[in-house]
């Protein structure tokens, strides 16, 4: 779209809170406005020293390199922005749109896209803060301050100026954001904070480490974003200015609206030790970082990994507490799971209920679409972090309903995979160190067996509905085919065996894009039990299920399910979670979201089942709870996958896994030297020396040394950054 400064009204050029802007890609193969100086480097929209006046702005715009020019809104002064998104279809503006247009008396302009609206108000924001709503087809989003806005000159209305609009700003944030508004009696945090906390904590985001693509660039955001929130106990506002101006470091920069969400995510683990960062124990350095020196800084954040890897290793938005109130059999195996666990995992719980309710249903129950319950789980928990628990159960449940030949062992082969469907057609495989199966099934490893059992996988995902034959043997005898059949696994493994052998194969062919992760988080203390049988409320549920046959004896050769039915509203909420990969760009994001609805209809399947087992429907409540489910699992292995993605190449390989052995070593204080990493990677020296240049190159590790004294001499090593 071409832009028109002309009609830009005169009050915004008058201020020097102008910005240049260009489109830059992100991890995810997402477009992102990234704004940018005067001078070329990029630009905070919270420091001033950044801004320029408008006419510098349009002089190096026109010069070229960039894509236009924005305006920065700033505490300063009273200037308000309002973002209407996706709301012209087609050439047409919503209505919903149009009656927000009507209601401020202020200049608007088209965005660049041409899909959106920008207005330009002067008035006092009510709530503090800025904020965003989705309203029907797109989203509106208020900000004061903090935030920059592009700017076309494209105006809805020419000679249009930039007007007072106190009553409709107070009309519109009572509309769309009355949630979220405080009380006008309430004190603000702002007005709490102390200027001493936040120097503070300016200083402390200047000493973390910038994040870095490929290096858990969204767990390192994600971590300094809970120090400043739940560390320092900043307001909102005030964190994110900080963590904007840490983010210019960034490799890339993350976003405006990532910087947020990882404010908000922050946001949502309040309560875990508030106000660690101002507080002293025993086992940590009276700490005021003003006065500190970068040596002590270090000492305090060594101090503080143990509780900071809480954050860092959950998932990166953590586990929200609605998703685990499953009614019925799920929430009373779940119980009964949780109680014979050392480790009392809530999610490895939940998700083993999970794999046993998605067995129990197999070829008794499906959608009117054809949906079934068969679903491909991981669990990612440490060592020692009570994995084996719930596979205990589950086998003790079957066992005890008279139902263990549903229960698939170690998986050997496809051919051992065909027998085990062709003795029980619903299977529920219990798979251990299931990141061993991923790396033997990898391009480069050649695991021509193991890649057998991922094909016939995949295949019977999509034939669960028909007859399917494994393979075809001149000796009729030897021919598998069986009608109809289902077959889940909960895969459990360690997090860092299952990233250091997924590969970017694995998206492409579909197979990751079937996978439900769960990250479990870090191990927890253990505890004392007391071993007991399932309760009988739980065998009874299973025996209903195991009993359950429409078609009577012959349901083992020919499965009449039952069809189940599906409420417009849970429909509703299916379309929505369906149309999520539209907004991917990278085919691997797209794979990945694509297969979104499919597993919110399982699992939608499964909590309808649990909770009404003879007049189970599909209706909102459990559509909701599964598409929740399923967004939830999809948002956090993209994001991750965006940084531990293993390439196909080798030398992307060896340079991941140098880099995670210096990290390794970096994390336990101890020194990684060069003769260190020929000794454990087995490299040759000069593949060994390029793969480390270059990860000094992109800043992820430094050099250091140290004085042998001895010697005479220094040692050289690494340390991650």
């Amino acid at each position: 779209m071409d832009l028109n400064f002309e009609t830009i009204p005169a009050e915004l050029r008058a201020v020097n809170q102008w910005v240049l802007w260009k489109f830059e890609k992100r991890g995810n193969g997402k477009p992102t406005k990234v704004p940018y100086r005067t001078n070329g480097q990029k630009a905070s929209s919270v420091d001033p020293a950044h801004w320029s006046t408008f006419d510098n702005a349009v002089e190096i715009y026109t010069a070229g390199g960039f894509d236009g020019i924005g305006f920065v809104f700033s505490d300063t002064d009273d200037f308000v922005g309002i973002d209407i998104d996706d709301c012209i279809v087609d050439g047409q503006m919503s209505d919903w749109a149009l009656d927000i247009l009507a209601e401020f008396d202020s200049y608007a302009e088209f965005s660049p896209s041409g899909h959106g609206v920008k207005i330009f108000t002067r008035g006092t924001l009510p709530g503090g803060r800025g904020r965003r709503a989705n309203v029907e087809t797109g989203c509106v989003e208020i900000y004061q301050r903090g935030r920059y806005f592009t700017v076309t000159g494209n105006a809805i209305q020419v000679g249009q100026t930039v007007k007072t609009c106190d009553d409709a700003l107070a009309d519109l944030s009572n509309r769309y954001f009355a949630a979220y508004n405080a009380p006008e009696s309430a004190v603000t945090r702002d007005e709490q904070t102390s200027d001493k906390i936040v120097e503070r904590a300016t200083r402390y985001a200047e000493a973390f480490p910038a994040a870095v693509s490929g290096n858990d660039g969204h767990g390192a955001t994600f971590r300094l974003a809970c120090c400043l929130v739940n560390g320092f106990m900043l307001p909102p506002e005030t964190a994110f200015s900080i963590l904007e101006r840490w983010n210019a470091a960034c490799v890339p920069p993350w976003s405006e609206k990532e910087l947020e969400h990882k404010i908000e995510s922050a946001l949502s683990r309040r309560g875990e030790n508030d106000g660690f960062l101002l507080e002293s124990t025993e086992t940590q350095i009276q700490h005021s970082a003003v006065e500190a020196e970068p040596d002590e800084l270090r000492e305090f954040n060594v101090c503080l990994d143990e509780f900071l890897s809480r954050f860092q290793k959950r998932t990166p938005e953590g586990f929200p507490e609605h998703l685990f109130d499953v009614p019925g059999l799920v929430g009373e195996v779940a119980d009964y799971m949780l109680d014979q666990n050392p480790i009392p995992n809530r999610i490895l719980s939940l998700v083993g209920a999970i794999a046993l309710q998605s067995v129990l249903i197999m070829r008794k129950i499906r959608s009117i679409d054809g949906i079934t319950s068969n679903l491909f789980m991981v669990a990612l928990a440490p060592s020692g972090g009570g994995k084996q628990a719930p596979q205990t159960c589950i086998k003790n449940i079957l066992q005890r309903s008279d139902m263990a030949d549903c229960y698939g062992g170690k998986v050997t082969s496809d051919s051992a995979m065909a027998e085990d469907l062709v003795e029980s057609p619903q299977k529920l495989y219990l798979w251990d160190e299931f990141g061993r199966f991923l790396r033997k099934t990898r391009s480069d490893v050649g695991g021509a067996h193991m890649n057998a059992v991922q094909d016939m996988l995949l295949e019977v995902w999509n034939e669960n509905r028909t007859l399917w034959k494994h393979k075809s043997f001149s000796r009729r005898e030897l021919s598998r085919k069986v009608d109809s059949p289902c077959l889940s696994f909960l895969g459990m493994t360690v997090s860092e065996h299952f990233w250091d052998s997924i590969t970017q194969s694995h998206l492409t062919d579909g197979f990751a894009a079937r996978l439900m992760i769960f990250d479990t988080g870090p191990r927890l203390r253990g505890r004392e039990i007391v071993a007991a049988d399932p309760p009988d409320s739980i065998l009874d549920q299973v025996k209903w299920w195991r009993d359950f046959k429409i078609g009577g004896d012959l349901d083992h050769y020919n499965p009449k399910p039952r069809i189940i039915k599906t409420t417009p509203e849970a429909g509703k909420l299916f379309t929505e979670i369906d149309q999520v990969s539209w907004q991917y760009t990278s085919e691997s994001s797209v794979s990945i979201w694509v297969r979104a609805i499919e597993k919110a209809k399982r699992l939608a399947l499964i909590y309808a089942t649990s909770r009404d087992c003879e007049n189970p429907i599909v209706d909102e409540a459990a559509a909701f709870w599964g598409c929740e489910l399923t967004r939830h699992t999809i948002e956090n292995f993209v994001n991750r996958a965006n940084d531990e993605i293993v390439a196909e190449d080798r030398f992307s390989q060896n340079r991941k896994r140098v880099r995670g052995i210096i990290a390794e070593f970096s994390s336990k204080q101890n020194i990684c030297s060069r003769s260190v990493l020929l000794r454990k990677t087995k490299m040759k020296s000069r593949e060994l020396d390029e793969i480390v240049d270059s990860l000094i190159q992109s800043t992820e590790i430094e050099i250091k040394s140290l004085a042998n004294t001895k010697r005479g001499n220094a040692t050289t090593y690494y340390v991650a950054r």
